[in-house]
């Protein structure tokens, strides 16, 4: 006799407009002015969001697409300063080695270190969510 194994949890789906309109860009909105972005300007798409801040200074800006139009999925990063040189990155978040993180979490908290690990803001970014 076989054990039976437990049922495969399922993540819900998460609706990618709402997300960004609702979780990700109010939660990259305050920790960038928290962290020293000035003039963030937050642009929301059905697929994507784009951040311009300290515009007429510096004019940093990234886009981040998702790809699949799903949180999970493959998302592709942009992003330039003073309208110079476009770097792209493609990733995934590497949720299947988190435990009671989802994916919008991750996706929250990588836009956080990717714009505090190019040195775009002034001050550390604090994590969101309550989440270290």
């Amino acid at each position: 006799m076989t054990a039976e194994r437990p049922p495969k949890k399922v993540a819900p789906v998460v609706n990618l407009p709402e997300f960004l309109s609702s979780d990700l860009g109010p939660a990259l909105t305050n920790a960038m002015q928290g962290a020293g972005a000035r003039d963030l300007q937050l642009s929301l798409g059905n697929d994507n969001l784009k951040a311009e801040w300290d515009l007429g200074r510096e004019d940093y800006t990234f886009i981040l697409y998702f790809d699949e139009e799903t949180v999970e999925g493959r998302k592709t990063l942009v992003s330039s300063r003073q309208g110079k040189g476009e770097i792209s990155e493609m990733f995934m978040p590497p949720e299947r080695g988190f435990v009671k993180v989802d994916s919008a979490t991750m996706v929250e908290l990588l836009m956080l270190k990717f714009t505090t690990t190019l040195s775009w803001l002034t001050k550390p970014v604090v994590a969101v969510k309550g989440t270290p």
